[in-house]
This record gives C-alpha cells, structure tokens and sequence, in this order.
C-alpha cells in the first residue's frame, strides 16, 4: 500500500507539472459553465426584449380599427414601407399585418374581418414578435366582441361559462429541479470524463512515448501497486476537474439565481447521492481510461481512443432528458451510465430510491475493478507494453 501511495504522489507530481493538465483538468471545467451562461442569458435576454418589447411592423390594407389599435401599442411600430416582403427578408420589420379591404364595414356588419400575419420562422426576432403581435390581435378581437354583445343587451360573461383555475401540483423544487434534472446528469458524466483524460493519457501513452514505462515497470513496485497509483491520480485529477466545476456552477448560479427558474433546492440526500456518484464517475472513467491509454502505442492513438468517451457519455444523458422518473422500469438500472443519469434525476425531484442507488453502485465498483484489473493485466504483459 505504501508504495501505491509513491507511485501517486510521483504521478500527481508529474500531472500538475504539465500546463495541459492544468488548463483541461481545472481552468476549463471552472470557467466554461459562467462564460456559457452568462453568454446565453445575455443573449437571449438582449433577443427576447428587442422581439418583445420594440416590435417594427409593415401594415398592408386601408386604415382600420386594428391599425389604430396595433399604433396605440407601447412596443410596436408601424413602418411605411415600400416593398414589406423585402423589408421582411432583410429584418426592417419583423411582422407583416395585412387586412383585407372592407374591414371596418365588416367589423361593423357583425361579420368577420380577415388578418394576414407574415413572420419568419428562422428568425428568432421574427418569431417572438408574430406570438407578441398575434395575441395583441386576438386581444382586439375579444373587445369587439364584447363591444357586439353589449350592444344587443347581453351580458359578455354569458359566452364565458368556464371559470377554469390551474394549480401546479408539483413538489417545492418547482421549475428549476426540472431543468437542472435535464442539465447536471450529463455534466456529471461529462467532466469527470474531460477532467481525467489528460492525465490517463499522460500516465500510459505518454510514458510510453517518453521511453519512461519500462524503467518504472524495472522497479520494485509490483504492477498492481503500480497500476492504483495511476489510477489514483487520474482519478484525483478527475475529482479536481469536476470539483471546479461545480465551483464554476455555484458562482453562475449566485450571479443569476434565476438562471434555472424559481423554486430550485437541493435535499441534503441528494447533495450526498449526488456527490458520491460524482465520485465513482470519476474512479470509473479514470480506470477505463488509463486500460486503453497503456493499451494505445502513443499518445496520439490515446487521444483518439480516448475523445468518444466524452460522446458515449453525452448519448444516455440527451437520450432520458424527458423521462418521467416514475415510469422508469428497474431493469433500466442495471445499464451503465443510464443508472447514473436515472439516479441523479431521482435526488434532484425529492424522489430517491435508495435501492436504486445500490444497483448503479454495484455495477459502478464492479466496472471500475474491471477495468483496474485490466490495467494490472496489462502491465504485465509485455506485448502490450513494448506495443509499437
């Protein structure tokens, strides 16, 4: 054991010695997610307020009522515009309200009077500010129909017998568990996986290409020691990696505690469910990892065995984004990553089951002591370590 723990203290040595390791495994885990973030709540805040808030429009018929109406609006803008298909393609205006001629005679009539609205689908903007301009339309509409209704001595809340009332019975951890249950699953199982890829290449391959495995195998360390000394410091490289990310979570989130809706609280079981499994994703993917890095010929083949890591563990997590948790049959537990992402989602909705979580941390130990003995096997083979 003693010398499990100098092959780990020499590896870790190594590892934070090289700036790649540094930048991959804590810088980018610990800025990607506020950098992201904040891009992204700008962005979309700066979009959302320009569609919604100063809408531009070309108008096409003769005056009416619902010109006078959409020009009264606080937030739209009525274009004289030559050519408004054209305007609309280069996004001078971001709607187009045609009226048929005879509107207000129809209006007046009691008949209906036809609205066109033309929009862009592909444009964000335009898109936004058809919903704004077609509400704002549909609002019009109810007021002369209540103006027709009160004109013949009828009362307008006769057309309106429902009085439907909607009541959210989620549980307290509202919208923002929700989205969190779609987000932190795959980050659990991608920055583990990112956090520990530089070092895992860098222990097997890269010793390989330095000429540095076979004096270190020549030693007195037996391979098993060898092999959890590596992995030991993989795995702690992994474990920092994801550390600083959920570091660069926190302060994204304190920066905008709206960022994932209102009513987002974690159950101090799920902080621990959720920590724990960070942890083994980190012990797993370290073990994986460092078998196909000492596998690999040098470091350019590692990396390439090594990136669809990131892509394997992204597919489970895009593939359950909309699972109700509820339905979930047990079997689903006993499929590899597919158990973590269930089992996350389980503690961020309150609703944890704790056999569950025994399932995917058995099938976590075992994988890891699967791949740990390949390692061990590997050592000692030496056409795989003299592979070129």
């Amino acid at each position: 054991m003693k010398r499990t723990w100098i092959v780990f203290a020499k590896e870790m040595k190594d590892a934070f010695r090289d700036r790649r390791t540094l930048i991959f495994s804590i810088l980018l885990p610990a800025l990607i997610f506020p950098i992201l973030m904040t891009f992204m709540n700008n962005t979309i805040s700066n979009v959302t307020e320009e569609a919604t808030e100063n809408i531009t429009i070309a108008y096409i018929g003769e005056d009416s009522q619902l010109k006078a109406y959409l020009d009264s609006l606080p937030n739209v803008t009525i274009m004289d515009s030559q050519d408004p298909e054209a305007d609309l393609d280069d996004s001078k205006v971001s709607v187009i309200v045609e009226v048929k001629d005879g509107f207000d005679e129809a209006i007046a009539s009691g008949a209906k009077g036809d609205v066109t609205l033309k929009y862009d689908e592909s444009k964000a903007k335009s898109s936004m500010a058809a919903s704004v301009i077609r509400e704002s339309i549909n609002a019009f509409g109810t007021q002369l129909a209540r103006q027709r209704l009160q004109a013949k001595g009828i009362d307008p809340e006769f057309i309106e017998p429902l009085n439907i009332a909607s009541v959210n019975v989620a549980k307290a951890q509202g919208t923002g568990a929700i989205i969190m249950s779609f987000l932190l699953p795959m980050f659990l199982l991608l920055y583990p996986a990112t956090g520990a890829m530089a070092t895992a290449i860098d222990q097997g391959a890269g010793e390989k290409e330095r000429g540095t495995l076979e004096p270190l195998l020549a030693t007195q360390v037996s391979r098993t020691a060898l092999a959890m000394g590596k992995w030991l410091s993989t795995s702690a490289a992994s474990i920092i990696g994801t550390i600083a990310f959920m570091a660069g979570f926190v302060v994204a989130v304190i920066y905008n505690p709206t960022m994932f809706g209102e009513g987002f609280t974690a159950t101090p079981s799920a902080v621990v469910a959720i920590t724990v499994l960070g942890i083994m994703m980190a012990f797993i993917y370290s073990a994986a990892m460092l078998a196909m890095s000492v596998f690999a010929r040098n470091i350019k083949e590692a990396s390439t065995y090594l990136s669809p890591f990131v892509i394997v563990a992204m597919i489970p997590a895009y593939a359950t984004m909309y699972t109700d948790i509820k339905t979930v049959p047990t079997w689903q537990y006993n499929v590899p990553l597919l158990n973590v992402i269930l089992i996350v989602k389980e503690a961020l909705l309150d609703s944890i089951n704790w056999g569950h979580f025994a399932i995917t941390m058995l099938w976590l130990i075992a994988l890891t002591v699967l791949f740990l003995a390949m390692v061990v096997r590997m050592f000692n083979n030496e056409s795989v370590v003299f592979r070129s």
